[in-house]
């Protein structure tokens, strides 16, 4: 069901835009000075129950195609949808153990592969990395990721790195870390030593204490954007700007239960997670200073995920009316036009 609604957004203020981002996620735009100010959502795609907790939400690099990580109801996993019309093109469901696991991280990248972080449906010992065709929603590979204690997964995003494709991971629960997979070869995905020790970091290295994050996106550097609860939220409480080898904090500001993540230009764009007052809050990458928020509607639920694409954002409403929605903005402007 797709019903059309447009609501005014809250505007702080406009900022310069240049670069481009290189996580598969949010293509930018260099030279952009964007105008918040007429930003009005919509919605694309309403999931009635039982299909509910649209969680990651990610773009195709060319912009068409959308992917959606519903982790209830049935057939809960990864479903591809268009991003014009918002209609199902194909959905992906892990094979578990005992049953389907919970797809809450998906990123895709510019040679026809989906990258998806799978918590297996017992939540111990082990989380999954799956590679699905783009083009048929096939598993290609599934990579196991082996660990002591209760895991879950988080964010996924993939970046070019010279001539390899490298993917990370956020896990969860009992161990919070960020994994590097080397998936040039998608059939056989290796740990990237390079990164951290032996292809993962410690989230707690990294922050000097008790920490989990959500979703990450990645600078044409190298350099990543996390979110992340550092013990003052439930789902969040903060955005890191981390160093490309994951060993130092760049820059840090507070958003109260800071969620999805998507960049553009030199914006950070990250949804919260706040019940009726959930919005995306627009930030310059530089010094994570907030200049506008946008998208609050006032029957909304819970933001998760949010994607950048066609000059558009992408937010998935998670539990909207005990189902899911996404919503989806007009083409921001730049600014004087």
């Amino acid at each position: 069901m797709n019903r059309a609604k447009k609501i005014g957004c809250a505007v702080i203020a406009g900022v310069l835009a240049l670069g481009l981002a290189a996580c598969g996620q949010g293509q930018g735009a260099k030279g952009e000075t964007l105008d918040f100010s007429s930003v009005e959502v919509s919605e694309l795609r309403v999931d009635e129950a039982p299909r509910t907790s649209l969680r990651g939400l990610a773009a195709s690099t060319d912009g068409k195609c959308l992917y959606g990580g519903y982790i209830k109801g049935e057939p809960r996993g990864v479903h591809k949808l268009d991003a014009e019309t918002g209609e199902e093109i194909w959905y992906y469901q892990d094979k578990g153990y005992t049953q389907p696991g919970f797809c809450k991280g998906v990123a895709a990248d510019d040679r026809g592969y989906v990258y998806v972080g799978v918590t297996i449906w017992e939540q111990l010992d082990e989380a999954q990395l799956a590679v699905v065709s783009d083009e048929t929603g096939e598993e290609i590979s599934l990579t196991p990721i082996r660990v002591s204690g209760k895991v879950g997964t988080n964010g996924v995003a993939v970046r070019k790195d010279g001539d390899r494709y490298l993917l990370y991971l956020i896990t969860n629960y009992d161990v919070n870390r960020i994994y590097c997979y080397d998936v040039t070869d998608v059939n056989t995905p290796v740990p990237n030593e390079e990164f951290g020790a032996g292809g993962f970091i410690e989230l707690s290295g990294l922050t000097g204490g008790s920490a989990e994050a959500t979703c990450i996106a990645f600078a044409e550097d190298g350099s990543f954007y996390l979110t992340a609860n550092l013990g003052g939220g439930n789902k969040g409480d903060t955005v890191l700007h981390v160093a490309a080898d994951g060993k130092k904090v760049l820059g840090q500001a507070a958003l109260g239960e800071a969620y999805g993540l998507t960049l553009h230009g030199t914006y950070v764009f990250v949804s919260t997670y706040l019940d009726g007052t959930s919005a995306v809050h627009v930030l310059e990458r530089d010094g994570l200073k907030e200049i506008a928020q946008v998208g609050n509607l006032p029957d909304c639920t819970q933001y998760a995920g949010v994607a950048f694409a066609n000059g558009r954002l992408y937010i998935a409403d998670q539990t909207y009316q005990e189902g899911s929605r996404i919503l989806v903005s007009n083409v921001i402007p730049e600014a004087g036009k």
